[in-house]
C-alpha cells in the first residue's frame, strides 16, 4: 500500500511539473506574440510617420536628417535668419566652431557635404540658433 501511494505521489508530482512547464511555455509564447505584434505595429507607424513635424535644435558636431526632408534654420551674425530646405535623408552637419573678433562662436553647416552659403560666402550661424524642422 505504501509503495502504491509513493508511486501515485510521484506520478502526480511529475504530472504537475509537466503541467506547470506547459503553462509557462504557453504564457511565454503568448507574451512573445503580443510583443511581436506591438513592435510590428510601432515600426509600421514609425515608418509611415517618420520624424515629421519634429524640430531638432543642433549644436557643434550634430548630424541629423529627416525621413521626408525639411528645413535648416540658423541665425546669421547680422541677426537675420537663413532657411535652407533639404531633401529626404540628406545629412545636415554642424561643423566645428570658429570665433569672430569678439570671441563669439559661429558655426558652418553642410548639407550632404555642401557648405551652406549666405550670399556668396559660407554662412556663419550663431550658437543656440541652429535647428532643423522636419517636413
Amino acid at each position: 500500500m505504501e509503495q502504491k501511494l509513493e508511486t501515485v505521489t510521484q506520478n502526480l508530482s511529475t504530472d504537475i511539473t509537466q503541467d506547470a512547464e506547459d503553462l509557462r511555455n504557453q504564457i511565454v509564447q503568448s507574451a512573445s506574440a503580443k510583443l511581436d505584434h506591438t513592435i510590428s505595429t510601432a515600426m509600421s507607424e514609425l515608418s509611415s510617420f517618420g520624424n515629421s513635424n519634429f524640430v531638432f535644435h543642433m549644436v557643434e558636431f550634430d548630424r541629423r536628417s529627416c525621413v521626408k526632408g525639411g528645413t535648416f534654420i540658423g541665425e546669421l551674425p547680422d541677426g537675420s535668419l537663413q532657411e535652407e530646405p533639404f531633401a529626404a535623408n540628406q545629412l545636415v552637419e554642424i561643423q566645428p566652431s570658429h570665433d569672430d573678433i569678439r570671441g563669439i562662436p559661429f558655426y558652418r553647416v553642410t548639407i550632404n557635404n555642401q557648405t551652406l552659403l549666405s550670399g556668396k560666402t559660407p554662412g556663419d550661424y550663431r550658437h543656440g540658433t541652429m535647428r532643423i524642422s522636419c517636413s
